[in-house]
């Protein structure tokens, strides 16, 4: 009981709580029935085609990058940040820093270690501090946003990988 609070206001207040408490266990258990009744969304599948051949930007340049129309450089300090930047046509001074840990590589993202952000209109390309992958997010006309990852190794033939749905 709170300080100059009534047994039956005290009462009244705790039968809120629970009353509370059960429906948002009632609604989850609800939210949960409603998402196993809808089954499989097949992604792949007319109208979405998610898997259907791309045509954003960072699926653009792995084309150039196939046939040796582009080529990626690799710097010891920035892996291949540089080079994706400037074949994106993205500027350096596009550079934001966030500390939202929305990254698969958030256990490397804090306020000392930020994850930087450089965009334009149709990229956005993520680097965390130490990590192992550049993360991009490329819209893609008919798809809409479409997710790719690129190893930070050096390699012979970097390759752009597509974050896809199982």
């Amino acid at each position: 009981m709170r300080p100059g609070e009534s047994r039956q206001r005290c009462t009244a207040r705790a039968f809120t709580a629970i009353l509370l408490g059960v429906g948002a266990a009632a609604g989850v258990a609800w939210a949960q029935v409603a998402v196993q009744n809808q089954g499989y969304v097949p992604f792949s599948d007319e109208p979405i085609n998610y898997r259907s051949e791309a045509h954003d930007p960072v699926a653009e340049l792995q084309k150039r990058l196939n046939r040796g129309d582009a080529a990626l450089q690799y710097e010891p300090e920035h892996g291949y940040l540089k080079s994706v930047l400037e074949n994106l046509g993205i500027s350096t001074q596009s550079q934001t820093l966030v500390f939202s840990k929305t990254s698969f590589q958030y256990k490397k993202i804090s306020p000392q270690h930020p994850r930087a952000l450089y965009f334009n209109d149709d990229v956005y390309v993520g680097q965390v501090h130490e990590g192992k992958v550049l993360e991009f997010v490329s819209f893609d006309a008919m798809q809409g946003a479409m997710f790719y990852i690129l190893d930070e190794q050096k390699a012979d033939k970097p390759k752009f990988e597509r974050a896809e749905l199982d």
